[in-house]
């Protein structure tokens, strides 16, 4: 599936990350999945090959299926400055949000989603899930790109 985005995975090679079984879980559906013990991070990774023009209407989708939908519960956007996207991920558009998934998902209390999209190809959401935020989460956002070469 990779190949077909033209994207690449770079794994974390430090705090014994490893990939653990993406179950069949009615809210994800993860192509693929890593831990961490010592990090206590798990990241899930959802390929998207369905070209969608509009890649703000897909994020919206997946926003609505994981986020809270408590009274209280807020979804944060961190703009990705558009040199970053196209130097570090090749991404014609991408961004970054962090809330409070639904407790029915995971037993996680928070996420991290990091949306990329590069257009003739899809896009790639990687969802970062903790229960504290550390500096760590920073580092791991360069585990994934889209490829250079069109």
């Amino acid at each position: 599936m990779l190949s077909t985005l033209g994207a690449s995975y770079y794994p974390p090679l430090d705090a014994g990350y490893s990939p653990i079984k993406s179950l069949e879980e009615p809210y994800w559906g993860a192509h693929f999945s890593t831990f961490s013990r010592r990090d206590q991070i798990e990241i899930k990774f959802v390929l998207d090959t369905a070209l969608q023009d509009y890649p703000t209407i897909q994020l919206g989708r997946w926003l609505a299926q994981i986020a809270s939908n408590d009274a209280e519960g807020v979804i944060s956007r961190v703009p990705i400055d558009p040199s970053i996207l196209i130097q570090r991920y090749q991404a014609d558009w991408g961004g970054l949000y962090f809330f409070k998934p639904k407790f029915s998902s995971t037993f996680y209390s928070e996420c991290k989603l990091l949306a990329l999209y590069k257009e003739g190809k899809g896009m790639i959401f990687i969802f970062f899930l903790f229960n504290e935020f550390t500096d760590r989460l920073q580092s791991l956002e360069h585990i994934i790109s889209f490829d250079s070469l069109p």
